[in-house]
């Protein structure tokens, strides 16, 4: 070939394959002292190890069917032996013939656009989350680039997108964001975890994963150090409902005067059931009961997706009765129902009144919540009672978040824990009617414990000397220092072991020194 290029070295290779990618992963030193790498992808991985720190790497991988195999490398330098490894690894793929086919590279903006058409857990959301993850994802595409490739996340990606939203800044378009608090980053955060590990479980068509593995396998979400909780009280609620009273009377309209009544049973609702925004706009005349008085929460607006049957104390089912007298309701129908059409007011209408009210009534405005703080209000004032009926009746799934998050901490409670304390107190030991501590008395041992160590005084019960009736000339106290003389004859009432016990070997007369079991067994004698 005149004035031509030679051939390509591969140019007669075969065409459409690709090795799989050996990632760069750290060593990984164990408390032990030994080093551990692990590489290759799920399904052709090779691990290798340190039997002892400083000796030599051995190789092990799992071959299906017959289980685990392991080989020594013969070196004990990190650098030889994860060639030797990633050598082995080639090998094995031209043996087994997987990992040949050529796919394409899964990017961020795909693997969102598949989990949205193919995840059953997004499909199963409501059209509120829905949107809440629709904006979650814009964000983190225009973060972390929409084509950039999910296998090569790494936590530095994480740790620049996690500053620029607390920031604001460093966007790379150029835009300027609001700073957001932890909480909102978490969330956004757990979108792109959760369908990350969706891809780890789903195949393509040719039966390869659609994700090898999770790079961010380990990655600690920001947690916010002070969360925004705040809680409502009483007087709030007293005063705000006061000013929804007076707009409803100097409302110009009938239509005006109708839609400040409905707040107000909104704002009584929310006080008295601590029920969420969501469920409460969901009710419908039918789901409130009076023989017995009772509550339906419906399934269909809640938040947890469950339906709930709560009983309503007299006091309240009979106001309720009253507001639907005063909106002359007749029959069936929504709480808060649209004039156009058959479905419940939106939220943002509830949010814009409820705002109105409280600027009104001049209440300062709690930062962090607007109609939720009643909840934790509610939550809060049955703090002394069952955790189990208190969790039934607001609706949540788990006594662990109704103490972590709703019942909080409130002055008079901490003033009551202040002002009356139980004092703690020692346990006394008592002998023949006086206080006192025990000690060990045991011969050629310190008081307190074995030769070497501290006296240790160990509080114990001791019971009071009770007489028995005995002969006269036999004393029958206990005593409590050394024995004048020892009686020659012992009384009947006293056992054969008591005897043994008197007259034993524990018995030191000479020295003065009395055994912690003879006591003992004198006080058990009377």
């Amino acid at each position: 070939m005149l004035g031509g290029s030679p051939p390509r070295r591969n140019a007669g290779g075969r065409m459409g394959t690709r090795r799989f990618p050996i990632q760069e992963r750290p060593w990984h030193r164990k408390g032990n002292g030994c080093w551990s790498l692990s590489l290759g992808v799920r399904g052709l991985r090779v691990r290798v190890e340190q039997r002892k720190p400083g000796g030599t790497f051995h190789r092990a991988y799992w071959k299906p069917g017959k289980g685990w195999r392991y080989q020594s490398l013969g070196t004990n330098s990190k650098t030889e032996s994860r060639r030797l490894s990633e050598l082995f690894l080639r090998e094995l793929e031209r043996s087994e013939g997987r990992y040949t086919q050529v796919t394409e590279p899964l990017v961020l903006e795909q693997l969102w656009t598949r989990y949205q058409q193919e995840a059953p857990g997004y499909r199963q959301n409501t059209e509120r989350t829905k949107a809440q993850k629709r904006s979650d994802a814009k964000l983190l595409m225009a973060g972390l680039a929409a084509q950039k490739r999910v296998d090569h996340f790494t936590r530095n990606d994480i740790d620049r997108y996690v500053e620029m939203r607390r920031t604001g800044h460093g966007w790379p378009d150029g835009r300027v964001t609001q700073p957001v608090r932890a909480r909102g980053i978490e969330g956004e955060l757990k979108l792109l975890i959760t369908m990350i590990l969706w891809a780890t479980r789903e195949r393509r068509p040719d039966g390869s994963w659609l994700l090898a593995e999770n790079p961010l396998r380990g990655l600690k979400l920001p947690k916010e150090d002070n969360p925004l909780r705040p809680v409502a009280t009483y007087d709030r609620f007293v005063k705000v409902r006061d000013t929804v009273k007076q707009l409803a009377e100097a409302a110009p309209q009938e239509r005006g005067r109708t839609r400040w009544r409905r707040i107000e049973l909104a704002l009584v609702l929310a006080e008295a059931t601590g029920a969420r925004l969501g469920a409460i706009r969901g009710l419908r005349w039918s789901d409130i009961t009076s023989d017995p008085p009772s509550i339906r929460w419906r399934a269909e607006f809640d938040k947890k997706g469950r339906e709930r049957f709560v009983p309503l104390p007299e006091e309240l089912a009979s106001e309720l009765r009253g507001f639907q007298v005063r909106l002359g309701v007749v029959g069936d129908g929504w709480l808060f129902p649209r004039a156009e059409q058959d479905v419940p007011w939106p939220r943002e209408l509830f949010d814009q009144l409820l705002r109105h009210a409280e600027r009104v009534a001049g209440v300062t405005k709690l930062k962090g919540g607007l109609w939720h703080p009643y909840r934790r209000k509610w939550a809060t004032e049955r703090k002394k009672m069952s955790l189990v009926d208190v969790k039934a009746a607001g609706g949540w799934r788990d006594t662990q978040t109704l103490l972590a998050s709703y019942q909080q901490a409130d002055e008079d409670t901490m003033l009551e824990v202040m002002a009356s304390p139980v004092k703690l107190r020692e346990r006394k030991a008592i002998q023949q009617g006086h206080s006192g501590t025990m000690a060990s008395t045991r011969p050629g041992r310190p008081a307190g414990g074995r030769a070497g160590r501290s006296p240790v005084e160990v509080p114990v019960e001791v019971p009071v000397a009770v007489p028995v009736e005995v002969s006269a000339e036999v004393p029958v106290d206990v005593p409590t220092g050394v024995p004048a003389d020892v009686p020659e004859e012992l009384p009947e009432e006293l056992s054969g072991n008591h005897r043994r016990n008197l007259w034993g070997k524990h018995w030191r007369k000479s020295q003065g020194k009395r055994p912690r079991k003879f006591v003992n067994s004198r006080l058990r004698a009377f």
